[in-house]
């Protein structure tokens, strides 16, 4: 079977290659006097002599039960079967007096009508990523349906919908049980960052959206040992809709995820 690549025409050919892009310099106003630090899968960090970061892990789960730990996307939302999606950032590599003073999530999507509203959760209970990813594995090169597999049925220590860390179980499968497996309340709702670069594929646009996480961030911060990260998650009753965001293994590394932190340091 050959392979296939898809090409996309943008207006700007630098769109996504700076970590300090136009809305993180806004941010950077609106926190005035604090460090920035952008910590983004396989890049270096912005301010810390941290080269190549590789502090953060993510993973899509779905209804079927397969764990898709290496998949290059996270996916959300309904396609046949129910998608969530979990992402958590190491911020052991801050300062130990680092005071948080914002944190904002910024993920990018191939469906950003979708992505818009969509609510974060901080978690409550540890999982596992895994290796599982959606890659087509074809039997001598034939394409037969029947042979085509996505996800792998989570190994020991790997998450899926029934599993945090198999074989230890979510409370509530699907990450569904608030309070044991993560928060009721949403720590924001997805608002879209505005790109006059903003890719646009037949019907969808495709783009950043961000999230602001600094409440989790602070207790991160001050608790590491009960960081777990957040769940993505929304539903709308009796549609088949969903949105993929590239995920921390995507081979377009500027379009990773980016957990963007702002912090001072206690004066001595």
């Amino acid at each position: 079977m050959p392979e296939r690549h898809f090409t996309f025409d943008v207006e700007n050919p630098n769109y996504g290659k700076s970590q300090v892009d136009s809305d993180t310099q806004s941010l950077q106003r609106k926190h005035a006097g604090a460090v920035v630090e952008v910590f983004q899968q396989g890049q270096d960090c912005t301010s810390l002599p941290v080269k190549k970061y590789e502090g953060c892990k993510d993973v899509w789960i779905n209804s079927l039960g397969l764990n898709h730990g290496k998949s290059i996307y996270l996916k959300v939302g309904k396609y046949s079967v129910d998608m969530k999606s979990l992402i958590k950032y190491d911020l052991s590599k801050l300062p130990k007096n680092a005071k948080i003073e914002g944190a904002y999530l910024k993920m990018y999507s191939f469906n950003i009508s979708y992505a818009k509203d969509m609510p974060v959760y901080r978690m409550l209970s540890s999982w596992g990523a895994g290796t599982g990813s959606d890659s087509i594995v074809l039997d001598n090169l034939v394409y037969e349906y029947e042979k085509v597999k996505f996800g792998t049925v989570p190994k020991e220590g790997e998450c899926s919908w029934t599993y945090s860390e198999k074989p230890e179980k979510w409370e509530g499968v699907g990450v569904s049980k608030t309070g044991e497996d993560r928060e009721g309340a949403a720590l924001d709702r997805a608002r879209e960052i505005p790109e006059k670069t903003k890719i646009a594929v037949k019907d969808e646009a495709r783009g950043w959206v961000s999230w602001d996480v600094t409440k989790a961030a602070k207790e991160w911060v001050s608790d590491p040992e009960n960081n777990f990260g957040v769940l993505l998650e929304k539903k709308l009753e009796g549609k088949d809709v969903y949105t993929q965001f590239l995920s921390s293994d995507h081979y377009d590394k500027p379009f990773r995820p980016k957990l963007i932190i702002f912090y001072k340091t206690d004066k001595k």
